[in-house]
Formats: C-alpha cells, sequence, structure tokens
C-alpha cells in the first residue's frame, strides 16, 4: 500500500480527519467511530471483525480507498477501480477471514473535495460492511446507517475544502457518538411507526405504569401471520386500542398475562390496533412480540429471534443467537462434546434474568469435588439429587447472588455459590466483580488442569463467557 504524501489540502483534511475521528488508536485494535457508536447500542462485545469501513475519494479519473491507520501519522491508501469493487472487496476478504455473512452492505455518496481554487475535482464515498446480525436485526442497523449518513453528508463536505483547515477534528468525538445514536433512535421509531403502524412510546409508557403498585411483567402480539390464535377473547366492544389516551386501560388487561400468555392485538379495517383478547399458543414468524419484563424495560422479538430491547431510555440490539452459536462453540472445545438441548434452554432462560447472574460448568469428573471445596470455605446451597433443573425454575435459581454449578451435562450441583480462585488477573472496571470474580476462578480451574466454561449475564444485557481453554496469555488475560 502507498501513502501519497503530495496532496491538495482538501485531500489532507480528509485523510486527517479520517485518521484523528473517524478511526482511534484508544484499545488494542483500530477502533473507528462505527464501532464506538455500535459498541453503544448492541448489548455485546464488539470487536474489529464486526466492521469493514473506508472512505472512498476520487481523483484524476481513478479511486484511492483510505481503509486503515498505517501509523500515527499516516493512513494506509490503496487505489481501486470502482466503488463496487471495492465493496467486493471487503465482502469476500472479510466473509472468509470471518466465516460471517454480512448482513448490511453499504456505500454512499458523501460530498466531492475541492482545490485551491474552490473547483470541485472529485467525489468522496464512504464503504463498510457490517457483520454478525441477525436478519431481522437490519431495521434497527439500517437506522443507525441513516443518521451516520446524514452526519457525514453534513460534515465531510467541510472538512474536504482546500480553502479551510479543519483545526477541530477529533476532539468532539463523545458529542458526534451521542448525536448519531440519538438520530437512530428516532428514525428506528418512524421506521416502525411507516411500516407497522406501532408507536414504540406506547410500548414504553405501558412498561412504565404501574397496576396497583405492581410493575409490568406481561407481553403483547402484535398479529402479522395468519394464523388465528387459542385463548379469550373480549367482545367487540371491549376492544381496546393501542394509542396513548388507552394507556391505563392496556397496563389493567395486561395484568392478565401469566408465564407464556400475551395480549393479542390485531388490525381492525381502519388500520388500527386492537387489543382482542388472552392468548397462549405460540405466534407466526411474522408476528411482533414485546415481551416487558421490568420498569422501563422491554424487548422487541419478531417471531422466534429477539430484535430490539430498550432499557431506562436507550434502546439496544439484542444478540441473543449469535451468543447462543458462541457457547456451543465455546462449549465444544472444553468438553470436546456437543452441549447437549437442556443446556441450551438453560442459556436462553438465563438471558431472560434481569437482575444478572452467572453460571459455572465443570468437567464431570471434577464438579463433585469443587463443590464440596467450595461450599467448605464460603457459601452456597447444594442441590439433592443432582438433577437438570426443570426449565420453569431456570429464573428463579439464578435470580440470587453467586453463581449456579452444573456439570458439562446439565445436572446442578449448587446455587448462590460464592467462587474463589488463587490466580492473579488484571481486573476490568468496567464489568465489576461478577466479571472478575468468574475470570480468577476459571482461570485457576485452567492452571489445575480442570475443565470448564463461565458465562457472565450482567445485568446491562451483555453477555461473557470464559473459558479453561482460552488463550490467558492473550492481553485480555493478561496477570499482574
Amino acid at each position: 500500500m502507498n501513502t501519497i504524501t503530495t496532496e491538495p489540502k482538501a485531500i489532507l483534511n480528509l485523510r486527517k480527519y479520517y485518521k484523528d475521528c473517524l478511526q482511534s488508536h484508544e484499545s488494542s485494535y483500530s477502533c473507528s467511530l462505527i464501532a464506538a457508536i455500535l459498541s453503544n447500542i448492541i448489548d455485546n462485545e464488539i470487536t474489529a471483525k464486526n466492521i469493514s469501513f473506508a472512505i472512498i475519494y476520487e481523483k484524476a479519473g481513478n479511486y484511492v480507498c483510505m481503509d486503515g491507520i498505517g501509523s500515527e501519522s499516516t493512513v494506509q491508501e490503496r487505489p481501486i477501480d470502482s466503488i463496487e469493487k471495492g465493496v467486493q472487496y471487503f465482502k469476500n476478504t472479510e466473509d472468509k477471514k470471518n466465516q460471517l455473512v454480512s448482513t448490511c452492505n453499504y456505500h454512499r455518496l458523501i460530498g466531492s473535495w475541492l482545490d485551491e481554487n474552490n473547483e470541485v475535482r472529485g467525489k468522496i464515498y464512504y464503504s463498510f460492511c457490517i457483520y454478525g446480525f441477525d436478519e431481522i436485526q437490519t431495521i434497527y442497523i439500517n437506522s443507525f446507517e441513516e443518521a451516520y449518513y446524514e452526519w457525514t453528508k453534513e460534515i465531510i463536505p467541510q472538512v474536504a475544502n482546500s480553502l479551510v483547515e479543519y483545526k477541530e477534528i477529533g476532539k468532539k468525538r463523545k458529542n458526534i457518538i451521542n448525536k448519531i445514536c440519538k438520530r437512530t433512535e428516532i428514525i428506528f421509531e418512524e421506521k416502525m411507526l411507516n411500516f407497522y403502524g406501532i408507536d414504540l412510546n406506547i410500548i414504553t409508557d405501558i412498561s412504565g405504569s404501574y397496576y396497583e403498585g405492581a410493575k409490568c411483567n406481561s407481553a403483547l402480539v402484535f398479529k402479522i401471520g395468519s394464523s388465528r390464535p387459542k385463548g379469550v377473547f373480549f367482545s367487540e366492544k371491549d376492544h381496546v386500542e393501542v394509542k396513548k389516551e388507552n394507556i391505563k386501560n392496556l397496563r389493567k388487561i395486561l395484568e392478565m398475562c401469566q408465564g407464556n400468555q400475551f395480549i393479542l392485538v390485531e388490525r381492525d379495517s381502519n388500520l388500527k390496533w386492537l387489543a382482542k383478547g388472552l392468548c397462549d399458543n405460540i405466534f407466526d414468524t411474522n408476528d411482533i412480540l414485546f415481551r416487558i419484563t421490568d420498569h422501563m424495560f422491554w424487548e422487541m422479538q419478531i417471531g422466534n429471534r429477539f430484535s430490539v430491547c430498550y432499557k431506562y431510555g436507550k434502546y439496544k440490539i439484542s444478540q441473543a443467537t449469535k451468543k447462543l452459536k458462541e457457547f456451543k462453540e465455546i462449549y465444544n472445545k472444553a468438553f470436546c462434546k456437543k452441549a447437549n438441548h437442556y443446556l441450551e434452554n438453560v442459556f436462553d432462560l438465563a438471558m431472560a434474568q434481569p437482575h444478572g447472574t452467572c453460571i459455572i460448568i465443570l468437567d464431570n469428573g471434577a464438579v463433585k469435588g469443587e463443590i464440596n471445596r467450595l461450599l467448605a470455605s464460603s457459601s452456597g446451597i447444594a442441590v439433592t439429587p443432582e438433577i437438570q433443573i426443570p426449565k420453569r425454575f431456570i429464573l428463579g435459581i439464578t435470580s440470587i447472588d453467586g453463581a449456579v454449578i452444573m456439570d458439562s451435562c446439565g445436572k446442578c450441583y449448587a446455587i448462590g455459590t460464592i467462587l474463589d480462585g488463587s490466580a492473579e488477573i488484571v481486573g476490568e472496571r468496567a464489568h465489576g466483580a461478577r466479571h472478575n470474580s468468574v475470570m480468577r476462578y476459571i482461570k485457576t480451574k485452567h492452571n489445575e488442569g480442570i475443565k470448564g466454561i463461565g458465562i457472565i449475564f450482567s445485568e446491562d444485557r451483555t453477555i461473557k463467557l470464559i473459558s479453561t481453554e482460552d488463550d490467558w496469555e492473550a492481553p485480555e488475560h493478561e496477570c499482574e
């Protein structure tokens, strides 16, 4: 890759802006502004492997692509034949490297650069791909991309002007992130209203409402599929329209829901959404479910896939499917066998725990000795006999402090267990005591030759998996 050093001021400005604002040296990998924004709107960690981003500018009929940082003072550049080939290059490279299918590919014209005579000399584009998201989540990713496009279209022409030296480059990065995140939320709400006629503010208001002092813990299903659910239906005169004026009444009927039951919402001939009854059977893949799990906390699910959750004023993209896949891969590596369906169900159910929890899975031959040692030296509750806990009790046993300890078949040996460990680690303040205690414990088991996995489900909906088979020499596992 060649870096051109003699350039018009417009291109120097653009390169400096790319390096100091759109990219960053804050972490071990090149953290782009896009990655920084996505880290604020997804419920799990994001790495450089999830994103491929570049700015492409036109010069004398050719295209030059900025697609990475070469050093503290330069940006890597390479010539490409066309915008389309640039996009295809990213897609092919990332697909082969990460075995992930890109669900969102974008390339946009964002402005032009001017020469010293203030004349247009070439166009500027951006191109990026976002990998590893469920297809159904693209409605929020698309909203983010539109907000990002609006911002770049506004700012890039100011940067790429040879008559102006851009001096404030990179100083307002946090404000940029907040601005784009807020705009993303607005666009997403507009899309839901325009595509489905669903006002998300009503769902939020319901989640913040009480009924006789109780918080809402219920679900609504907006019927889009063709199947007819079974349940208890209201008379036509008692249908409740989903609108702000009826929030109190909607909150009241939601109190009927128990377990997996939900209030069915259907459209009438005037396209108004009406709450029509209480149902409990499986809904269609196109139906939209809103599950309210706590005060000002709800999740939107389309079919069997989670899409977006809302918690305390912020939207998050839920990546439950991706994390379940990661769990199965890590389990296979640790125990040299596939996780059974019961363990997959436990993982799914634990993700719904609003208070956060942790689960330790240990090799069958070592788990009894570990339980005896841990319960003798700290605290916890032994489970007798050791069984696969019925699924309806999983939320309950994961609701108290301490770890749930299972063997590799899913038999539970103890709950509420306080973990120990002698291994030295560099604690991560951002993750808190639960994360660091699991990390210390699993590293100790690694040192002792015991195979195991630690799964941390945090209150902010992030999920972290730690295995005795991890590379403990890597920077994220560096010892003090």
